[in-house]
């Protein structure tokens, strides 16, 4: 009688298979790495823009509704190279003195993430916007995340007659 032994299954990799799928999941790491760091870059950099162009807009939007000035102010604390850095202030004078008195205040942002810096082309810490929409003046708003490369820089342009765009600039 001859037996009839099954045959034996393996199961598992081997030490080579193994080793071949590390190195082909390092090399796959490896050349993703610079496109994440690039596509977070970009994001938080539209993130930051849009936090600017989101209050430019409230500002023009409510000058708009009550028909009188309404101001976009930068905190107090900001440098020249970063005005708007430490955050910002909209607020409309109903009392007209000239004054942010707590009542008036519409919305007020903190100082953006990470060190980004705000910078205005005309070096002003206030724009205000009237009632018929129309911006106090010209700039440039120059949004920079730290460490930005490439074109991750961003600029928002605010126009006389308050339109803004915000542009994609080298850093």
């Amino acid at each position: 009688m001859i037996s009839m032994k099954s045959p034996k299954i393996n199961a598992g990799f081997t030490i080579i298979e193994l080793l071949v799928a590390v190195a082909v999941v390092g090399i796959l790491v490896a050349a993703a790495v610079p496109s994440l760091r690039a596509f977070i870059q970009n994001n938080r950099a539209t993130a930051e823009a849009n936090k600017v162009h989101t209050s430019l807009m409230l500002a023009r939007s409510e000058a708009l509704k009550r028909g009188v000035n309404v101001f976009v102010t930068a905190n107090s604390g900001g440098s020249s190279s970063n005005e708007f850095g430490v955050g910002w202030t909209v607020w409309w004078d109903a009392n007209s003195n000239s004054a942010i008195d707590t009542a008036e205040i519409i919305s007020k942002v903190d100082s953006l993430k990470g060190g980004t810096t705000v910078n205005t082309s005309t070096d002003v810490s206030q724009f205000f916007f009237r009632g018929d929409g129309t911006a106090s003046a010209a700039s440039t708003i120059q949004v920079r995340i730290p460490e930005c490369t490439s074109n991750n820089g961003r600029d928002i342009a605010l126009s006389l007659v308050g339109r803004l765009t915000i542009t994609r600039v080298a850093c």
